[in-house]
């Protein structure tokens, strides 16, 4: 719906039915939930469905049967791609929350993790934050060190210039 408040009722309503005794069994919400849509959808739409799916998520990680990383990265790899910039938020927070969870398997429905890749703006994200999750060094940070053991070798053999022109001043 358009409307903030309506909208805001029907997922705390969608939230509260997972948790249902006769709901929740069946798995029916969360499978709902995860059925990727058209890019075409309207971005509110588009983002009320992350909403929901990234705080079914939260609630009930990957427990017994309605959420997986299938099926969840089926999801998020289309809502990656959509128009809304939104969308493509939420699906990020939910595809990092993933991989901090579950690890390696995320990975294998994304793009292999090489310089192509890196080059869209949304995969960098991504596998940065996955590289900070892993406790590597981010191709930034590599960037940066690089840059300061330049910025230090230049100090380096500069001070060595000025030591060898004070010596052939002495002498």
């Amino acid at each position: 719906d358009t409307a903030l408040r309506v909208r805001e009722k029907a997922k705390a309503f969608i939230l509260e039915e997972s948790n249902f005794p006769e709901v929740k069994p069946l798995h029916s919400v969360p499978i709902e939930c995860v059925k990727p849509f058209k890019l075409s959808i309207a971005p509110r739409l588009g983002l009320s469905r992350t909403e929901v799916l990234h705080e079914l998520y939260r609630d009930h990680k990957l427990e017994n049967g309605g959420l997986s990383v299938e099926n969840m990265m089926g999801f998020c790899c289309t809502a990656i791609q959509h128009t809304s910039g939104e969308v493509r938020e939420t699906a990020e927070k939910i595809i990092i929350e993933l991989y901090k969870d579950e690890g390696k398997p995320v990975k294998d429905y994304l793009p292999p993790d090489d310089e192509k890749t890196r080059k869209n703006v949304l995969y960098k994200q991504l596998f940065e934050a996955f590289d900070r999750i892993d406790g590597k060094p981010t191709q930034d940070d590599i960037k940066k060190q690089k840059a300061e053991a330049e910025i230090k070798k230049e100090k380096e053999i500069q001070d060595l210039q000025n030591q060898l022109q004070q010596l052939k001043d002495m002498g």
